[in-house]
């Protein structure tokens, strides 16, 4: 899989904010998805200031497509994919 952005075809931006116990099954569905399939893709997520444990579970998922983004302090839902 190549992370180079002219062979990129998918870009997958999610917006976090809590969601440290989702964030690992939500990757593994992710690549079971794109398991065998020849697109090249990234992961974006977007923390939006959580105060759980999901920047740590993100930054542990820092390989490949996976591709983590943490804001100190909050910018809302809707304007996380604009910032990914």
């Amino acid at each position: 899989m190549s992370n180079e952005a002219t062979s990129l075809q998918f870009s997958i931006v999610i917006p976090v904010y809590n969601e440290a116990e989702n964030i690992e099954p939500m990757v593994r569905e992710i690549q079971a998805a794109f398991d065998g399939r020849p697109e090249a893709y990234e992961v974006i997520f977007v923390d939006d200031a959580s105060s759980d444990d999901s920047p740590a579970v993100l930054q542990r998922l820092t390989f490949g497509p996976m591709r983590p983004m943490c804001w100190p302090g909050a910018i809302s839902r809707p304007a996380a994919p604009g910032w990914g």
